[in-house]
């Protein structure tokens, strides 16, 4: 499959769920700050499930300073997952802007900016599923670590536990599905970047998504250009100056050479007798006269 067909539809899709991520771990990153910090206070009844793995959270990875230590050695406490909160708020917002920037350089077609964004985009899409990738063996780790707690001695703190930190993998990994679609549009459109031209002159639409004759051939867009200008200067053009009449000097015309064939042939076209007496000699024009 030739990628380079629809570049212009996979950087849109990658630009716009790059921005619809962010924006949702930038939210859920300022929330959890003002919930460690105290600046919003959750209040809890713990008469449902729901309230229940809630609390197990916030006491798990974000209010206490020790987490589940108490229950096996774990390594994410929530001394250590507030600064993976504020990196993880730091790397959203730039991407929230490399994301936009991109879907703005599709939009206008900058071809200057063109490839650099994309690879930009790629590399940076990279370092955050690499680092969603750490986070989530980290959790891994620290969830394996309560299974064997809580199969060695079963209880509801430790069951919540256990359910708390699969969730927070879950979601350091985006759902684990975006992360897989993460990767793939990455590599997708390196695989693209590394078949563009080096220099080309558009991103039109109709030659990045239906010609690869454009992609292959970058300079015949002058040729398109200088088309479009011809056809654009005959389609406004007005036509030649009209001039005058001019003498014909052919030799080989077939013209009464005298008065009596003047009058002959007038006789039978009189239709053409002006042009006749304009094409005459001089002299058998004054002689006719």
């Amino acid at each position: 499959m030739d990628l380079r067909k629809c570049f212009k539809p996979l950087g849109y899709l990658s630009a716009f769920l790059g921005i619809v991520q962010r924006i949702t771990w930038t939210l859920l990153s300022i929330l959890t700050l003002f919930i460690h910090f105290e600046v919003w206070t959750v209040n809890l009844t713990l008469k449902t499930h729901k309230d229940l793995l809630s609390s197990a959270i916030l006491a798990g990875y974000i209010l206490r300073d020790e987490g589940f230590s108490a229950i096996g050695n774990v390594f994410i406490k929530p001394k250590h997952f507030y600064i993976w909160v504020i990196v993880f708020l730091i790397i959203s917002i730039f991407w929230i802007l490399l994301s936009v920037y991109f879907f703005i350089v599709l939009i206008k077609n900058e071809t200057h900016n063109f490839k650099k964004t994309m690879l930009a985009w790629c590399i940076w899409t990279f370092v955050i599923c690499t680092i969603d990738l750490l986070l989530t063996g980290l959790l891994a780790n620290d969830y394996s670590v309560l299974v064997a707690a809580y199969n060695t001695q079963m209880s509801m703190d430790k069951l919540y536990a256990l359910l708390s930190c699969a969730v927070l993998m879950a979601i350091s990994a985006k759902g684990f599905v975006m992360w897989f679609v993460n990767i793939i549009l990455t590599i997708f459109l390196l695989r693209i970047y590394s078949k563009l031209p080096k220099n080309f002159k558009t991103l039109k639409s109709q030659y990045s998504t239906n010609s690869l004759a454009y992609l292959k051939y970058p300079n015949a867009e002058d040729g398109r250009i200088k088309s479009k200008t011809t056809e654009h200067s005959l389609e406004s053009f007005q036509g030649l100056p009209r001039v005058g009449p001019v003498q014909s000097i052919n030799r080989q015309v077939n013209l009464p050479t005298n008065l009596k064939d003047v009058e002959s042939y007038n006789s039978h076209h009189p239709k053409h007798i002006e042009s006749l007496e304009y094409y005459a000699k001089p002299t058998l024009r004054r002689n006719y006269n």
